[in-house]
């Protein structure tokens, strides 16, 4: 009886850790569109309302008191739990030369990045047909596994 509980035990948990890395791949996407969004708005923000730098991001939580860009780097960072690191740095970039030029560069600079995470979009998106049910099916599979091994 008590392997029997082990062993229910082992396999639910197993395919739970299988679950929690397939739900970090939609995690990944959902961010990433995210930011692209908020990319879309603090461009037009900074076309017609001639917006700051803290007002063009107005979803994320700026101090105005602070510089932006350790503010930015701060919020970034906590993402790491779901972005990959090419993702976080393209992010991360993205700040570095975020209002250091005239407004029409500065539109097109958001243009690029939100073209390069448009990329990266798509890139999660193909994560997700190719690896979701993999993680899944793999958690399960492994817990089973390890059961049959303990019985």
């Amino acid at each position: 009886m008590f392997k029997l509980i082990l062993s229910v035990m082992i396999t639910l948990s197993a395919l739970f850790i299988g679950q929690s890395m397939s739900s970090r791949l939609y995690r990944r996407r959902e961010t990433i569109s995210l930011f692209i969004r908020n990319l879309h708005t603090a461009k037009v923000r900074l076309n017609y309302d001639n917006a700051t730098i803290y007002e063009l991001f107005d979803d994320f939580t700026f101090e105005r008191d602070k510089p932006f860009l350790p503010q930015w780097n701060t919020l970034i960072s906590g993402y790491k739990a779901v972005l990959r690191k090419k993702d976080i740095d393209l992010l991360s970039e993205f700040a570095n030369s975020l209002g250091s030029s005239d407004r029409e560069s500065q539109i097109k600079h958001m243009d690029l990045y939100i073209t390069l995470l448009e990329h990266q979009l798509q890139d999660a998106q193909n994560d997700i047909i190719k690896k979701a049910k993999l993680y899944r099916v793999l958690g399960f599979s492994a817990g089973v596994t390890l059961s049959l091994m303990l019985i």
